[in-house]
């Protein structure tokens, strides 16, 4: 029980970080503020009590509807709320013997899970989230390198400080100029913006290993998908495919993998590029 119970409380509190972030998901493409109005009904614009902002339990509890105007209120909601509660015990397992890793990994992919779903379902990655992902990454940065903590990866230059300034202009440079030449091939954009200062953004977090490998898998994941997606899609004009997620979802597995495990795929990777 005693080994149970920090998972517990760790999934209970991802679940009410996981309500601000459907917060987020909400009223950022519509440039509205996060703070104020307070929490409302989207269609009667009721003001939301206590009980019913009780993550899960409250959508369970209302039947998936709202419960002043009984209008559908999407499992999106429950369902973001949940996988918050799991990336904090992820956390919590992965790095439960020091506080700063445990930040840094629920930070990182409480990101992911906000671009991820601004990226799928409109399109964007706002600006204002890859400048806000890269003033975090550099802040966790420096505190790591000032606080000394103890991680096994091996920065560049020995300093995580360059090495995540190196990581995101590589990143973020390496990006650009596949879009750039991808342009000039299909007469067409080839790499959204977005997508570039979204690996700026990344590269102080994981540093240039990470980042690196992380943009290679995003590739052949990216490939795989999109092509499944426009067999599927055959009989349409025009797919959107978003990639930032498929950056994302690679980097954070990779980072996710650890040193050991990162060693030998870099080493696999110079193999390829030589």
């Amino acid at each position: 029980m005693e080994l149970i119970f920090p998972y517990f409380v760790f999934f209970i509190f991802g679940t009410f970080v996981g309500s601000f972030i459907n917060v987020l998901i909400y009223r950022i493409p519509r440039y509205e503020s996060f703070i104020f109005p307070s929490s409302h009904c989207t269609r009667c614009g009721k003001i939301l009590g206590f009980f019913d902002l009780i993550p899960v339990l409250s959508w369970i509890g209302n039947g998936g509807r709202c419960h002043y105007c009984a209008g559908r209120v999407s499992f999106i909601y429950p369902f973001v709320e949940i996988l918050e509660g799991f990336i904090f015990m992820l956390a919590y397992h992965l790095y439960g013997g020091n506080p700063f890793f445990v930040a840094k990994c629920i930070v990182m992919l409480s990101f992911f899970v906000v671009i991820s779903a601004l990226d799928i379902k409109f399109q964007i990655i706002p600006d204002g989230m890859n400048l806000s992902l890269f003033l975090t990454g550099a802040a966790f940065s420096f505190a790591g390198t000032f606080l000394k903590v103890n991680e096994s990866y091996v920065p560049f230059f020995d300093s995580y400080i360059l090495d995540g300034l190196f990581a995101s202009f590589a990143g973020g440079g390496f990006l650009w100029a596949i879009g750039f030449l991808g342009e000039k091939i299909f007469k067409r954009p080839a790499m959204g913006g977005g997508d570039v200062k979204l690996a700026i953004g990344l590269g102080f977090f994981v540093g240039y290993k990470i980042l690196i490998a992380g943009l290679f898998l995003s590739f052949f994941l990216g490939a795989f998908f999109g092509i499944l997606l426009m067999i599927i899609t055959l009989n349409k004009k025009s797919t959107y495919i978003p990639f930032g997620p498929y950056i994302f979802f690679s980097v954070c597995v990779v980072y996710i993998m650890g040193e050991k495990n990162l060693g030998i795929l870099w080493r696999h990777l110079e193999d390829l590029l030589h």
